[in-house]
């Protein structure tokens, strides 16, 4: 890889292959899809965003380097913003995920990142994780109950919404000053499909029932009826259907930018969604992997051929795209990891613990760490990296 490329990494959180590749769907995707390279057996490695991203950005396994989530100290070093930076380029980071913020490591090795941070607004889905990293008993006794007492009644899911389009992202990525030259990294971090699901275009009417209905999916899922199920994801539908226009704009914009033929783009989803195919909804991190549409992403490349004989897994994208890596080598990453939060760990740094790994490519459990198909490259032992695992 030379500086005389662009090269343009975009995350559509959530984004199931059985939407992603709809032509109805998602029409501008599946043009690019068709006129460019696409796979249908692409796979993370993790099941959410706080292990599937850093396998995309690192080339790491989940728990290879690292139990903590997000981008620190053990990992960063093969951070792809950093990497690009120290081969030359201008990095530009871009993110509405709170996830993928300063607030998990990914603020490093950027000439330009933009979170919105400094957007009040945008905390809210920090408060979010917040919550969601309380112990047990306090989410348990106290928060879901007062959510459940409020259910219907509160419009948080629509404010958060508004501050996580990406039309955000498109207005920042319009602004920047590329001069059309080529040498650029630029990563772009979506939210459309990502939980609440709230579309854009509803009406007030519209907008009470989808809160009710999302506020039952983070607070009683158990109690979702088919016909509920069924109404969360058609608001899913939707909101990939926003999700394709901003894409199209991101394109316009790029085009402005840079010089598109130079420019090698990838289009992916850390995770896939789950509808209650198998029991669980949205996507689980503690549960085994049983479900295909919460395991398979969807993968879309222009000006960079994929093989449609390959299976391709997180790490596998890396280091496609990876400028200090040798390439892609092949499917000897086949595993998805799932993993559950230490009891003691600080909500500050919070760690985490393998809950379960699955090898797809032998349709089996790893039930022993003589078995794994890699081993840590790290000072530690593959016993204390994935201690605590239950199989």
């Amino acid at each position: 890889m030379d500086k005389d490329t662009n090269y343009v990494f975009i995350i559509c959180d959530c984004l199931r292959v059985e939407q992603a590749y709809d032509t109805e769907i998602m029409p501008f995707l599946n043009k690019l899809k068709e006129l460019n390279s696409s796979s249908d057996r692409a796979y993370t490695n993790a099941p959410s965003t706080h292990f599937a991203v850093p396998a995309l950005m690192t080339g790491f396994i989940p728990f290879q380097r690292t139990r903590y989530a997000g981008i620190n100290d053990d990992n960063s070093d093969e951070f792809l913003a950093k990497i690009f930076q120290e081969q030359g380029f201008r990095t530009y980071g871009i993110t509405t995920n709170a996830v993928t913020s300063r607030a998990f490591g990914y603020n490093y090795g950027w000439d330009y990142f933009e979170d919105y941070w400094g957007d009040m607004k945008s905390l809210n889905e920090v408060k979010k994780g917040i919550v969601k990293s309380l112990p047990e008993p306090i989410r348990e006794h106290i928060i879901k109950p007062i959510f459940k007492m409020l259910r219907g009644k509160v419009l948080t899911p629509v404010k958060v919404k508004e501050d996580i389009r990406g039309g955000k992202i498109v207005k920042t990525l319009e602004k920047l000053q590329l001069k059309k030259k080529t040498g650029n990294f630029i990563f772009l971090h979506f939210m459309e499909p990502h939980s609440p699901y709230i579309p854009k275009e509803l009406s007030k009417k519209q907008q009470i029932k989808a809160v009710e209905l999302n506020n039952k999916l983070q607070y009683q899922p158990e109690e979702l009826n088919e016909d509920e199920i069924k109404d969360l994801k058609d608001l899913y539908i939707q909101e990939c259907k926003d999700l394709d226009k901003c894409l199209e704009h991101v394109f316009e914009a790029l085009k402005n930018l840079l010089e598109i033929d130079k420019t090698r783009i990838v289009i992916t989803a850390d995770h896939g969604e789950a509808f209650n195919e198998t029991g669980y909804t949205e996507h689980k991190t503690d549960c085994p992997i049983d479900n295909m549409s919460h395991l398979t992403v969807p993968l879309v490349t222009v000006n960079l051929p994929l093989d449609k004989k390959n299976d391709y897994w997180s790490v596998d994208i890396n280091r496609m795209f990876n400028p200090a890596s040798k390439g892609f080598k092949g499917t000897e990453r086949a595993i998805c990891v799932g993993y559950k939060s230490l009891k003691g760990s600080s909500v500050k740094k919070k760690k985490y613990t393998t809950s379960y790994i699955f090898d797809l490519k032998n349709s089996r459990k790893i039930d022993d760490i003589a078995s794994l198909p890699f081993k840590t490259s790290s000072s530690k032992s593959d016993e204390e990296i994935l201690e605590g695992i239950s199989i």
